[in-house]
């Protein structure tokens, strides 16, 4: 299972069930007498604890030899966090998604029921969006950890780490860079064959705005080896995808101004309907209730990203529910 990446860091496919995604990248640097890193852990399912276990071996790690770094809040990354965590291994995680980890079965969870009932979410829909949603439903167990802040530093096998603040795809979202090697742990900030999935997280953020901003930044950082935690860079670069990536957002915000343009003073729920998605489905009624909620999700972020940059209005409609106009 395990593959050489360079120098002292492996890797190895941590099984995701039931997902698109099919598997998570773990990441190992190994150390010769200090501490190990382990980055990400996989659900909380079998198949994956499995397959940790089954790279933990390989790799000689144990609690007293290695930590753990969880990159983001979701479940894909942090399901076996709390089993670690019982077994003796350090984790942690940024302070702002460990917060998240700690409120996660509060009800409201960042506001996920109301955002998606703000956006004029027919109610039969809406409480389909949360019988089978994997974000509710797979949350991580409440673990205990250690959180750290942009900018702070961590040192394994040689390689010191910062801690960048990637927000976007999460709050708290973190990637770890090493200057002196070039090399950066993307965690989900970059991609290179799926899109991360961005969406409102809190109503007062511009989540696209700021994912942007920090898509900037990782790009004019010296950098050699990009490692993401789904699937492999191939033979794109950082900075074409990133380059991309900031192209696909323009064009989401141009495909709702048209939208906008033509239908003045619909919802949120109603442009998503409207919008393309790559998604094997044939139209919008069709598309599984938990894929409209992050579609929802997803345009209410670029809403606000428009809204905030002059390129969009909004009024409330009946209900309080916000009605998007062109400026």
């Amino acid at each position: 299972m395990v593959k050489h990446i360079t120098g002292n860091i492996f890797s190895f496919p941590i099984t995701l069930p039931r997902s698109p995604l099919k598997y998570l990248n773990c990441y190992v640097i190994k150390s010769g007498s200090g501490k190990n890193l382990l980055i990400d852990t996989g659900y909380d399912l079998p198949e994956s604890w499995r397959d940790l276990q089954a790279g933990i071996d390989e790799l000689g790690l144990a609690p007293e030899n290695t930590e753990v770094f969880l990159t983001h809040i979701h479940a894909d990354h942090t399901g076996n966090a709390k089993r670690m965590r019982e077994l003796g291994y350090t984790v942690r995680i940024s302070e702002k998604d460990y917060q998240g980890v700690i409120n996660s079965h509060l009800p409201g969870f960042y506001g996920a029921k109301q955002k998606a009932k703000d956006a004029g979410t027919p109610e039969a829909v809406l409480e389909a969006m949360f019988v089978n949603n994997p974000s509710p439903i797979m949350l991580p167990e409440v673990f205990t950890a250690e959180t750290v802040r942009p900018g702070d530093r961590l040192e394994y096998g040689g390689h010191r780490l910062a801690c960048l603040s990637t927000y976007g795809h999460s709050p708290g979202h973190m990637s770890l860079y090493d200057e002196e090697n070039r090399i950066i742990f993307l965690g989900d900030h970059v991609l290179f064959d799926i899109t991360p999935n961005i969406v409102l997280w809190n109503r007062d953020d511009d989540a696209l705005g700021q994912y942007i901003e920090n898509l900037r930044t990782v790009q004019k950082l010296p950098i050699s080896l990009a490692l993401p935690a789904h699937r492999t860079a191939g033979s794109v670069s950082l900075n074409e995808r990133i380059d991309s990536l900031i192209r696909h957002h323009m064009r989401r915000t141009e495909e709702i101004q048209s939208i906008i343009r033509r239908e003045e003073g619909l919802t949120a729920y109603e442009i998503s309907s409207r919008m393309k998605w790559n998604i094997v489905a044939a139209g919008w009624d069709d598309f599984p209730a938990s894929q409209k909620y992050f579609a929802v999700c997803e345009c209410m972020a670029h809403l606000q990203y428009m809204c905030l940059n002059g390129m969009a209005s909004k009024a409330p409609g009946p209900d309080n529910v916000m009605l998007y106009f062109v400026k």
